[in-house]
């Protein structure tokens, strides 16, 4: 097993953490642990920019998950906070926009992901609220501008499936939903 270096909040740790996402490598995931949490994230906002967004982990009503196919790999919807909107209300507005998907209801607020990633040679931090909600079953529409080529209704049983190919923030998190 792999061992990683241990970061804190301090400009040479966020140095090397950047250096170790560059790098090409099989990791999916690297766990960042800090005695002083909030100092840590402080540090990473300023290091990396940081993008608030709202998603769904949305059910209807035969028990399936709304489930998106952007980019190569299945994905649940979620999208960028706008300025003075709340969360919860962003996490509906993207759901919206990106399957078509209407009359959503917040169940719960469920989790916060961050992952961070590199978008026209900037490297962001992605702060994610999700919510789970409920939705009646109905025809979805991708939102092709945002490279969404499908938007379905995927059964319990299937979702395993969909999920070899996802991302590993979004297997974690509908994996502790089923």
């Amino acid at each position: 097993m792999d061992s990683f270096p241990d970061f804190s909040p301090q400009p040479a740790s966020l140095q090397a953490l950047r250096k170790l996402l560059e790098k090409k490598s099989s990791h999916k995931k690297v766990f960042l642990t800090t005695e002083n949490p909030s100092d840590f994230f402080a540090s990473l906002k300023k290091e990396f920019a940081f993008v608030p967004a709202a998603g769904g982990i949305v059910w209807n009503e035969n028990h399936e998950l709304l489930m998106i196919f952007r980019r190569g790999k299945w994905d649940l919807p979620k999208g960028k906070i706008e300025k003075g909107e709340a969360t919860d209300l962003a996490a509906i507005r993207e759901v919206e926009e990106e399957t078509g998907a209407t009359d959503l209801s917040i169940k719960n607020f469920f989790a916060e992901t961050y992952h961070i990633f590199k978008q026209d040679s900037v490297w962001m931090l992605k702060q994610t609220s999700w919510f789970e909600m409920n939705c009646p079953t109905q025809k979805l529409n991708a939102q092709a501008e945002e490279d969404i080529t499908e938007a379905v209704w995927v059964s319990r049983k299937l979702v395993k499936e969909r999920l070899r190919n996802s991302y590993p923030n979004v297997v974690d998190l509908v994996v502790s939903v089923l």
